[in-house]
């Protein structure tokens, strides 16, 4: 299964989760996954994001479907 594909099955699965606390835990787990795994920077770099539009799209989502 190709890396991103895993990285959006487990964010839908982590979607259907009612607890808000928990939720929000597992995305930003998932979201320090994708850093380690797809090497996500910290800062914004532009050129980075345009070889990777899939990428920093679902980590956007991610990171906007946290609560806080």
């Amino acid at each position: 299964m190709e890396i991103l594909a895993k990285f959006r099955k487990d964010f839908e699965e982590i979607l259907e989760d009612p607890n808000t606390n928990r939720r929000d835990f597992r995305l930003t787990n998932l979201m320090s996954e994708m850093d380690g795994t797809i090497q996500i920077s910290l800062l914004q770099n532009l050129e980075w994001e345009a070889r990777h539009p899939e990428e920093i799209e679902l980590y956007r989502e991610i990171s906007q479907t946290r609560v806080l």
